[in-house]
């Protein structure tokens, strides 16, 4: 990588010397007009120096999703789909699936359960209006004996006071039989309100136990959440070696497999010496050449130096600067 930045001016104290004999060295290669003393005369301006500085380091995206099986624990997560690393997805496409088997048999139950439960309600709500159909027509007959009861004792009134009481005894029986029959429905209106609440129950619990199997089996299949390049994760199996995922894997449910960078926005990661520190400021221009395309220059410009040194390799002794530059 090339990044191009401005240098100090070219009489800076600290390039004097370095640069008098670089100088010093061209005059006799330089094409000049001789002076009047014979010596070689080269014309000089004053201005900046551009000092060019070449590093290497890592391309990546600015952002990034890693993507991990779902939180199941109740049974194995096999990899059964897998698409090819370096594939490039949409929002949305698919990139890895899980086995989900182990959830059809308990998913057909349910649902099972669930036809069950709605054909006893509809049966429940059919009795439940039958008998208070009867308790209503039972209401209405009581009321209409009530009426008639009273209509006779009206009658009586200038009979017998035995007549009269028999008239008064049996509006009072049908009064209380009206009673009875209110008090019936509305005890029955109880009973097949709590019966329906139960069977409502019921269908909740069925409905969220359907609804959680169905989830379990949607997250069995990992979506692409940002268009992307497809890029495996390395895994360490049990014997210490790192491997990247295939079909037929059993995956652990906490470990990503699966990366999913922006192409969209790229960076380059590298580490300044700390020497060179003093020459990288954010903001500066540079330039890059990838292996893949190395005649192919691309241009960006220093997004972000660390501000602590860190030792390159451990025990080394070489401390650099992290620095990130963004691709235009």
């Amino acid at each position: 990588m090339l990044p191009a930045y401005q240098g100090a001016p070219i009489l800076a104290t600290m390039l004097r010397d370095h640069l008098r004999f670089r100088l010093l060295m061209l005059l006799p290669l330089l094409a000049g007009c001789a002076g009047e003393d014979g010596l070689a005369v080269v014309r000089a301006e004053r201005g900046a120096l551009p000092l060019v500085m070449v590093e290497t380091g890592e391309i990546g995206a600015v952002r990034a999703q890693d993507l991990r099986p779902p939180q199941d624990w109740e049974s194995s997560l096999i990899i059964v789909e897998l698409a090819p690393e370096g594939t490039v997805v949409a929002e949305g496409d698919t990139v890895a699936r899980f086995d989900d088997s182990a959830l059809a048999r308990p998913l057909a139950d349910v649902e099972d359960r669930l036809r069950n439960l709605a054909v006893q309600r509809e049966g429940t709500v059919a009795s439940q209006s039958s008998q208070r159909q009867a308790l209503v027509d039972a209401v209405a007959m009581a009321e209409l004996s009530r009426e008639q009861a009273q209509l006779q004792l009206a009658k009586l009134q200038f009979e017998s006071q035995v007549r009269q009481q028999e008239s008064r005894l049996t509006a009072e029986r049908a009064r209380i039989a009206l009673d009875e029959a209110r008090a019936k429905l509305a005890a029955q209106a109880v009973l097949d309100s709590l019966a329906l609440a139960k069977a409502d129950l019921e269908l909740a619990d069925a409905r969220a136990q359907r609804a959680s199997l169905l989830e379990r089996r949607r997250a069995r299949s990992l979506l692409s959440p940002l268009p992307g390049l497809v890029v495996y994760l390395e895994q360490e199996d049990r014997q210490g070696k790192r491997t990247k995922p295939r079909v037929g894997d059993a995956i652990d449910p906490w470990r990503p497999i699966v990366q999913i960078p922006d192409l969209s926005a790229m960076q380059v990661t590298m580490m300044i010496h700390e020497v060179d520190r003093h020459r990288v400021a954010a903001g500066l221009p540079v330039k890059l050449r990838l292996e893949a395309y190395p005649e192919t220059e691309f241009t960006g410009r220093i997004e972000s130096i660390a501000r602590l040194a860190a030792e390159l390799e451990t025990g080394s002794g070489v401390r650099v600067f992290p620095t990130v530059a963004r691709i235009d």
